[in-house]
């Protein structure tokens, strides 16, 4: 089976997810600049004057090093992906259930469309079955049901049996 539209969307979100892991790092290397971590403290604290400079450092900080271990998440999520990806060909069953897995993380850590279309992927590869599965139901003669006729002789026969079986058949 043709796992084209699979591909296609797996593709694309690697590629969304590429994107949006590129403006995170961008952020949080902004981040380590002094100039801008100077100006965003200044910011915040001119717009909430009850705020001391020491919990905007520390708050800052925490948010450099959280953004830091969110891109090492997402480089994971990407690595998965693409190998999920690769794998759709030759094990669709085991690209599905990665997908699915990376997608629903995705979702849940703001990579919102190339999660939804790694769901969609993994679904999709779970779901479709090969058209000359043996296990599903085609229209071979195997599957048809029998015509009238036969039904009629099949009936006939047991009726005389039920004959025989009482005596009533012929008689020599």
């Amino acid at each position: 089976i043709k796992r084209t539209v699979e591909k296609v969307l797996s593709w694309i979100g690697n590629i969304l997810h590429l994107l949006y892991l590129g403006f995170i790092a961008l952020m949080v290397s902004m981040m380590g600049n002094k100039d801008f971590k100077h100006e965003m403290i200044h910011n915040t604290q001119d717009s909430n004057q009850g705020v001391s400079s020491d919990q905007l450092n520390q708050s800052y900080g925490m948010l450099s090093s959280m953004g830091t271990w969110y891109i090492i998440g997402f480089i994971v999520l990407l690595i998965l992906a693409i190998i999920a990806t690769l794998l759709i060909g030759k094990k669709s069953k085991i690209a599905g259930i990665i997908l699915l897995i990376v997608g629903v993380i995705a979702l849940l850590t703001s990579s919102f469309l190339a999660g939804i279309l790694w769901i969609i992927a993994g679904i999709m590869l779970l779901a479709r079955k090969p058209k000359n599965d043996p296990n599903q139901y085609n229209d071979s003669l195997l599957y048809t049901t029998p015509s009238p006729r036969d039904r009629t002789r099949s009936r006939m026969q047991s009726s005389q049996r039920k004959k025989k079986a009482r005596g009533g058949g012929r008689r020599r």
